[in-house]
């Protein structure tokens, strides 16, 4: 019953970089004999280790994000955030942010278990993402 790891593609707005710039996460990937409690869509990106001021801030926030361009098409990303008073500006960002932001791409299907629904399948990002990621983040 190992897991399994793999790396992903996501964005991220360091404040030390000044600019956006691909990164890869550590994903954990939850092994298929787990049982049906455990659905094998499900991933938990590690993105704590991106994340350079944990000791001044140590909450991580996310959210969903839905982006729907004029032609109707739909692309869903997950957001992981820092914010506080005590963190440095993110200069990659054209707005006041302390702190930094990593952006990763979602699934658009939606993986229905018992009652509940996985809406956050992490995967890799296009590499035409980074386009419709830094307009949704500098919005």
């Amino acid at each position: 019953m190992q897991d399994k790891s793999k790396y992903l593609q996501a964005r991220l707005y360091s404040h030390r970089q000044g600019r956006a710039r691909w990164c890869a996460v550590p994903t954990q990937f939850p092994s298929k004999r787990r049982g049906p409690h455990v659905p094998h869509a499900t991933r938990y990106p590690q993105v704590e280790a991106l994340f350079e001021d944990r000791q001044v801030h140590p909450y991580i926030h996310d959210t969903i994000v839905r982006v729907i361009e004029e032609d109707g098409r739909e692309h869903q990303f997950l957001a992981f955030c820092q914010n506080h008073i005590h963190l440095p500006l993110n200069q990659a960002l054209q707005f006041l942010w302390r702190g930094d932001i990593v952006v990763m791409r979602i699934a658009q299907n939606r993986v229905t278990v018992g009652t509940a629904v996985n809406v956050g399948i992490a995967i890799n990002a296009r590499a035409d993402d980074n386009t419709r990621m830094d307009a949704m983040i500098n919005m």
